[in-house]
């Protein structure tokens, strides 16, 4: 048995939408060669990021830890570039304060696959295990 790399994808509680966008996470990383493990839980996120290896950490930027802090801040260190922050909001301040931050990537919400693929190929620097890249 092969084991695959795993990708960290944490949704904010706060989002309707959460399950639904869960699953196509989910399934569009599972495509790619990944294991997906998906929580929508800040305390859970961190516990995760410090417990365990991942290949790459898509992350809502509302994701709050019990504290109220964004989870993306205190998970920035940890994973670096494997790091991709999503956002629904265009705010240029975000963008600019995650890629300054060393973020590998910033992902509009509502993803598309294509912009996922993408995201993860920034973050991890190379094509993911199980996939075939188009260009």
């Amino acid at each position: 048995m092969t084991l695959h790399p795993s990708v960290l994808i944490g949704l904010s509680a706060h989002d309707a939408r959460r399950e639904e966008l869960g699953e196509r996470f989910a399934e569009w990383v599972r495509h790619l060669g990944y294991e997906p493990a998906v929580t929508d839980d800040g305390a859970q996120t961190l516990t995760w990021v410090q417990e365990r290896a991942f290949a790459a950490a898509l992350l809502d930027c509302r994701l709050a830890a019990d504290t109220g802090e964004r989870v993306w801040r205190r998970v920035r260190p940890i994973a670096g570039r494997r790091l991709v922050l999503m956002a629904r909001e265009p705010r240029s301040d975000l963008w600019f304060e995650a890629l300054r931050a060393g973020v590998g990537a910033v992902l509009p919400l509502p993803p598309r696959e294509a912009t996922v693929r993408a995201a993860l190929r920034a973050a991890t620097g190379a094509p993911p295990p199980g996939a075939r890249w188009s260009r």
